[in-house]
């Protein structure tokens, strides 16, 4: 059984990782934006990108549901597709897979670029604060 918190760890993991041309304007990036706060691990207020990269690494085995050690599309809840129909997971898989052989390992998965929290980031400081988050939520729904 999938439960939602698989679902919405995958799609904020997406989200974080977003290309550049749809940063705040894919539907659903405005809820995934703001479900970031489960990122913060010392529960400050603010999201750091190290907190942000150490959640991917720590959430890798849960989204490698085939358990063979890399993602896949298969990996990739169907339900997820349900939160945001505009996700395109070929573009995703691209975005992770830096060696190109369509498969996303651990290593690509938590040092993939963080294109979405650097846009949301606007004093560049490394933090999404709360003030920073609700911009990012708010540009998100238009």
């Amino acid at each position: 059984m999938i439960h939602n918190s698989h679902v919405k760890t995958a799609l904020l993991l997406i989200a974080v990782c977003g290309s550049a041309a749809q940063t705040f304007a894919a539907n659903g990036n405005a809820v995934l934006l703001d479900q970031i706060e489960g990122a913060d691990t010392n529960r400050d207020g603010n999201v750091s990108k190290a907190e942000l990269i150490a959640f991917r690494a720590a959430n890798f085995s849960r989204l490698d549901r085939s358990g063979d050690g890399v993602l896949t599309r298969s990996d990739i809840p169907a339900m997820a597709k349900r939160f945001n129909p505009n996700i395109d997971f070929n573009k995703l898989i691209k975005q992770f897979d830096a060696n190109g052989d369509g498969k996303i390992t651990r290593t690509e998965f938590v040092d993939a670029p963080t294109t979405i929290f650097d846009a949301a980031d606007t004093n560049k400081d490394g933090l999404l604060t709360k003030a920073e988050r609700s911009a990012a939520v708010k540009a998100a729904k238009g």
